[in-house]
């Protein structure tokens, strides 16, 4: 038993600030955009094999249509200091996110975001359709909305993240799914509609990824830690030798 104390009360130290989990992957032409948008990453659609027909779900905080994916910690826990998201509104010349919302859960049976402060900016990518390179991609570029000063200390496990948003136009705002050959997180995103119960995101013939990032710091065992676990497993074992 003595053996086991010693493991049991392993502490833990942080890495570096940095990506988590990453399901940010809306480029699938990079720097492909012509006319109004040379030279711009495209978050473009795909007609095969998925035919898909969705450029964003709803994710509007006045209709209460709640957006949900979910994400793993690994198995010495996570301290999450920041999360991003991707969001558009079409037409938007400029940044028009005004309010964001979001919570983390380890079920989805709650609908409940809470208002964050935030910042918002214009990526280079646009949201287009299948081979459509042109200007009229540009009705949709996708906006990054940072939401940071977290310290949330996560256990090991799976998570869902939660969100929506509010902006300044009548359009949406909407929440892009990553293209279908890039989205190798299950394909599992969820959506609420006016509150009701959440159910599978379809685009086109299939499931898709939401995108956002969880960023911060995984922990793991200090040396003077390891230090421990090593003189715990030698105590077991030589325990286990005296026992013979």
């Amino acid at each position: 038993m003595k053996g086991i104390a010693i493991i049991a009360f392993a502490a833990v130290s942080s890495l570096s600030f940095g990506q988590l989990w990453d399901q940010s992957q809306l480029t699938n032409v990079v720097g492909g955009g012509t006319g109004a948008i040379a030279g711009q990453n495209l978050s473009m659609l795909e007609t095969t094999p998925n035919a898909e027909n969705i450029f964003g779900f709803g994710a509007q905080t006045t209709s209460n249509n709640v957006m949900a994916d979910d994400f793993t910690v690994g198995p010495n826990g996570w301290n999450v200091t920041a999360l991003r998201f991707y969001t558009y509104q079409t037409g938007a010349t400029a940044p028009s996110i005004t309010g964001m919302s979001w919570a983390i859960d380890s079920t989805l049976t709650s609908t409940a975001v809470t208002s964050s402060a935030f910042t918002v900016s214009f990526t280079n990518i646009f949201r287009v359709n299948a081979g459509d390179t042109g200007s009229t991609g540009g009705l949709r570029q996708i906006q990054q909305v940072d939401v940071t000063g977290l310290n949330l200390n996560l256990a090991a496990g799976t998570y869902f993240l939660k969100w929506n948003f509010a902006g300044s136009l009548a359009s949406g705002p909407w929440a892009p799914a990553l293209p279908t050959s890039l989205a190798t997180h299950g394909m599992n995103v969820q959506q609420s509609l006016a509150n009701a119960p959440f159910a599978p995101g379809v685009n086109g013939t299939m499931g898709a990824d939401g995108a956002f990032q969880v960023l911060g710091t995984e922990n793991v065992p200090e040396p003077a830690t390891m230090g421990l676990l090593a003189l715990g497993a030698a105590f077991v074992a030589r325990r286990r030798k005296n026992n013979k």
